[in-house]
């Protein structure tokens, strides 16, 4: 059938519904005139409803599932989805009990990277089979390669070191499954808020790092052996408890009230930015003091708790609206907020009417659909879209092929290639920087990395919808954030303790923006059936970026100052050790030559990019 079959005055409509909803719709009224179902093997299918008004087709959602219930889950899906970022809380322990030396234990950090090839393979599968398929392999995928590092730690086998690589590679691909999944059935569902949903759904990716720390640090008794346990169980039972959630999701009338969707994405963002401050102080304060169990026990317990708030409030309806006349009713005397509050929901509800997140009017958009049902945009949301002239979607966006042919996909590969591959290349190898400079810090340095690539992630979403409404392109935030990864490769390299905290924050905002913009981006100029392709392939750049400056470059130049401080100071100096700023001065400064090149590049590639945008922007504002 084709999506709408003319019947004289009528029409027929083509709507994809699970068996749940199909269980929820037998207690409501039958549509005029009839209704026929036709059966998929992947656990949808496809319903034929015909309307008497061919303008207003019938959309049935299920009160229960909806998109925000798949916001949530994928929020917490995310938020086990970060732990590549963890390595440096157990690469030392490797290094001792394996007996490697610093090249070998960049390698295998780097080899973990090399777990994002899959991701190409995760795209396919994604058009090819349901959403919850490539959740439940990422799932088992984690499960295996984690619990082979752990039993190898721990003695229970014996594995080669390039069998280790693969099996750390193995965990980080199945990670990348379930990103795939979460972030293309994200981008379907929220088509007219597609940076601020990424950048909150890859904030909790941020986060995870931080989180997992903070529990083990709390409840594990600072065992490496326990951390990997910890990582290794808990994401697989969360990919597999919840990935019935990750599916399709048609968007129903009530869900069009742009006032409730701002009031959710807002909330939200306030307890991701509560739960990063909260983390940030509590890593503080373990640093200035010493604090005892029973502190970080609470401490960790209230992170969990304003998480647990964090996943609800998707799911709630107008929450701020709630929290207003909660607020009002309880305290009208002494603020007077009853009739102040009602006056600004009364004027904001005109200005809100028909616009989407960020305040930019929303555009009709048509669907298509990927085998077993997972939506593909049929592209007409693009940049050409304001032309009003009907043509082919198939042509409105290079295939992909036409994309790898052109230089524009190659220029932002280069970039997210150089600054996310330096910002992968520092993170492998903090702990070993801390130890240089004399600092015994290396959890907290992963958790101010984590915490601020969260941030990183949310604000480039957020803050570059608004710098697009304004008529600035997002390649914009991107040369911003290029340009600051290549300071923080200066500050770092000057060996301080105080930049060692400062660059470490400023590394993880850099990074995290990476992955918030390059998807939107992808998305805007090479069209949105391309991205899960496209965004996978992009990843492959900081895989391999990092593994060259990470193992070739700072791993070597830092084995090479180890061997010569050895010499200086044999009665003193520990096995495969090294003190002392030089010690990795100029592989930072290299990271910092590589950034600036990336500088240029980005520079490039936003005046290449300028005219898509700014065709985008006509759009918005004659909307």
């Amino acid at each position: 059938f084709t999506n709408r079959l003319n019947v004289r005055k009528g029409a027929w409509q083509l709507e994809m519904t699970s068996f749940e909803d199909v269980a929820e719709d037998k207690g409501m009224p039958p549509s005029k005139p009839s209704e026929v179902e036709i059966g998929h093997h992947a656990g949808s299918f496809t319903k034929l409803i015909y309307t008497d008004d061919y303008s207003n087709p019938v959309i049935r959602e299920s009160s229960k599932m909806n998109r925000w219930m798949g916001l949530s889950a994928a929020m917490i899906m995310m938020g086990c989805n970060g732990l590549t970022y963890t390595y440096a809380v157990y690469s030392e322990y490797i290094k001792k009990q394996l007996h490697y030396s610093q090249e070998l234990a960049d390698d295998l950090g780097a080899a973990k990277d090399f777990g994002s090839f899959f991701g190409l393979v995760s795209g396919l599968c994604y058009f090819l089979f349901p959403p919850w398929v490539s959740v439940l392999i990422g799932a088992l995928m984690h499960l295996l390669g984690y619990s082979v590092i752990l039993f190898t730690l721990t003695g229970k086998i014996k594995t080669s070191f390039w069998f280790l690589c693969f099996s750390s590679a193995v965990a980080t691909g199945g990670d990348n499954f379930v990103d795939t999944a979460c972030i293309m059935i994200i981008l379907e569902s929220f088509k007219g808020n597609k940076g601020t949903a990424v950048g909150i759904l890859k904030s909790q990716l941020g986060l995870s790092a931080a989180i997992f720390v903070t529990v083990y640090e709390a409840f594990l008794e600072s065992k490496v052996v326990n951390f990997l346990s910890l990582i290794t169980v808990v994401p697989s039972v969360a990919y597999c408890g919840l990935a019935f959630l990750i599916r399709p999701y048609s968007c129903s009338e009530e869900e069009t009230d742009q006032s409730d969707v701002n009031q959710r994405f807002r909330l939200v963002s306030i307890f991701v930015i509560i739960l990063g401050t909260f983390l940030m102080g509590v890593m503080t304060l373990q640093e200035a003091f010493d604090l005892k169990d029973m502190t970080q026990k609470f401490f960790a317990t209230s992170m969990l708790l304003i998480m647990g708030a964090m996943f609800v409030v998707p799911l709630m309806e107008k929450p701020l609206e709630r929290l207003r006349s909660a607020v009002a009713t309880l305290f009208p005397a002494v603020f007077g907020l009853d009739k102040v509050l009602h006056h600004k929901s009364v004027s904001k509800t005109d200005s809100d009417e028909e616009m989407d997140g960020e305040g930019v009017p929303l555009r009709p958009l048509h669907e298509g659909s990927s085998e077993h049902g997972n939506p593909v945009l049929k592209e007409d949301e693009g940049p050409f879209a304001e032309s009003g002239v009907q043509e082919d979607p198939d042509t409105l966006f290079p295939s992909v092929w036409q994309t790898l042919l052109g230089i524009n996909f190659w220029l932002i590969t280069f970039v997210v290639a150089s600054g996310a591959g330096s910002g992968l290349a520092i993170m492998n190898n903090f702990a070993q920087i801390g130890k240089a400079v004399r600092s015994d810090a290396a959890d907290a340095f992963v958790g101010i990395i984590s915490i601020w690539s969260c941030f990183g992630r949310l604000v480039s979403g957020y803050g570059s919808d608004l710098m697009l409404k304004a008529g600035y392109s997002r390649p914009i935030c991107l040369l911003m954030s290029q340009t600051a990864m290549f300071i923080c490769c200066l500050l770092l390299s000057t060996g301080s303790t105080l930049f060692l905290f400062i660059g470490s924050a400023a590394v993880g905002l850099a990074y995290g923006s990476y992955w918030t913009l390059a998807p939107t981006i992808i998305a805007e100029v090479f069209g949105l059936r391309q991205v899960a392709t496209l965004y996978k392939l992009l990843g492959l750049g900081p895989t391999i970026c990092s593994y060259i400056l990470s193992a070739k470059v700072m791993g070597y130049l830092y084995d090479k100052e180890s061997l010569y401080y050895q010499k200086q100071h044999a009665e003193v100096a520990e096995e495969n050790s090294c003190y002392g700023r030089r010690c990795f001065e100029f592989g930072l400064l290299s990271l910092a030559s590589v950034c600036f090149v990336g500088v240029v590049a980005c520079f490039w590639f936003a005046y290449r990019t300028k005219k898509i945008y700014s065709r985008l922007g006509h759009v918005h504002s004659a909307n």
